[in-house]
């Protein structure tokens, strides 16, 4: 891991900022909109592209019923932005997630290809 110095002109409204030295703030680069559209080739249900979509995750805790909870990692946004701006699509997926995928999957040679890379 490297570190990198930013320096961010603030046009001197600091307000809203309330930082100490030593914290840390995390910098995304936004993905190509080569790889974003052809992710979204790909996507042969997707959404329309230009429809809002708040993404939702279902409670893991076993302690009470199972719901689903907004997410508040990323803002409510089109598809499009989210693959653009707040999903990280050039990671390889983690073993965990691929297992997860393994058990949604609608072909049983999907299916089997994710659980043998999980």
């Amino acid at each position: 891991r490297s570190t990198i110095l930013v320096e961010l002109k603030t046009d001197g409204n600091t307000d809203a900022l309330n930082f100490a030295p030593g914290d840390h703030v995390g910098i995304f680069p936004e993905n190509s909109p080569e790889l974003v559209d052809g992710l979204l080739k790909h996507l042969p249900d997707a959404p329309p592209l230009n429809q809002s979509l708040h993404l939702e995750s279902l409670s893991d805790s076993s302690q009470e019923e199972k719901k689903w909870q907004a997410d508040e990692r990323i803002p409510a946004c089109t598809l499009t932005q989210a693959l653009t701006y707040f999903i990280d699509v050039t990671t390889p997926p983690s073993q965990s997630l691929l297992r997860k995928l393994s058990k949604v999957a609608g072909q049983e040679e999907d299916r089997k290809r994710l659980e043998a890379l999980a």
